[in-house]
């Protein structure tokens, strides 16, 4: 390898990509494939009120439009997630051990945002047609009437006690961020900090 050192390495690939010549597996879809496309929220917090996808549904080429209702309907449910993602294999024995003092919100639909947005591009509605620019141009279809709720972007912001909530039930936070006791102590709060 050393002939390869401090020397400028010929690249053989390029000439096909930059004459437009380069070949994706997006470029190769299997026969009668179709296509999907995730509707996303263009809000950091915001409340769905209704989701109205009549019109899309009748565009040409679309074969669903689904959302978090959809999802319900099928017998799906939300799903867990986890402060720390090692959690996840065991949830009832946190890897650090003890109890766990972090707070384990359940998004009510695993896939598809439902009653709330919490994030700017979070997914909303999945519309699958023959093509990918008919199921773009169904999501234009898609109507969505949000609420507007306050959101937070700067960590400070986040610490004020008055800070909107993106889930309810989540514990009172201090502000270094850890837990604050709202019942009897328990045997993990005599132990030295996880971090």
């Amino acid at each position: 390898m050393p002939r390869y050192i401090g020397k400028s390495i010929p690249r053989l690939e390029d000439e096909r990509f930059v004459t437009g010549r380069g070949r994706y597996t997006n470029d190769i879809p299997p026969p009668d494939a179709c296509f999907a496309h995730v509707l996303r929220s263009p809000h950091a917090h915001a409340r769905i009120r209704a989701i109205r996808v009549e019109a899309a549904r009748t565009r040409p080429g679309v074969l669903a439009v689904l959302t978090a209702a959809d999802y319900a309907a099928d017998g799906h449910k939300g799903i867990a997630h986890f402060a720390n993602t090692a959690d996840a294999v065991e949830p009832q024995k946190p890897a650090f051990g003890g109890s766990p003092d972090h707070f384990v919100f359940e998004q009510p639909q695993a896939v598809l945002a439902d009653e709330r947005v919490r994030y700017v591009g979070e997914p909303v509605a999945l519309i699958v047609a023959q093509t990918l620019d008919q199921a773009r141009d169904a999501a234009e279809a898609v109507e969505i009437d949000y609420e507007m709720l306050p959101a937070v972007v700067s960590m400070t912001d986040a610490l004020q006690a008055s800070a909107p909530q993106l889930w309810e039930g989540r514990p009172a936070m201090s502000a270094c961020g850890r837990t604050t006791a709202t019942s009897k102590p328990s045997s993990a709060a005599s132990r030295p900090p996880r971090w």
